[in-house]
């Protein structure tokens, strides 16, 4: 860390109540790599910077609900 003035670490349990998540489903995004960068201190123990937190609730932000190809589906459907 490059600035002096060090940030105090998320722990997963940290991590999972500020974004709403079981631990397990935390488990899973760092598993399968969708979730946000992370530090392993130990064999079972991850820790989050909180700013990496936030950059990546903010790149799943999205401004409507709607998925794409949901509509042409439904329409060739019928």
């Amino acid at each position: 860390m490059a600035s002096t003035e060090l940030r105090r670490l998320a722990t997963d349990a940290e991590f999972c109540e500020f974004a709403g998540l079981t631990r397990g489903q935390s488990a899973q995004l760092r598993y399968t790599g969708r979730g946000p960068k992370f530090i392993k201190v130990t064999g079972r123990q991850v820790r989050y910077r909180w700013e990496d937190i936030e950059a990546w609730l903010e790149a799943r932000t999205k401004a409507t609900s709607h998925m794409d190809g949901c509509v042409m589906a439904f329409v060739s459907f019928l």
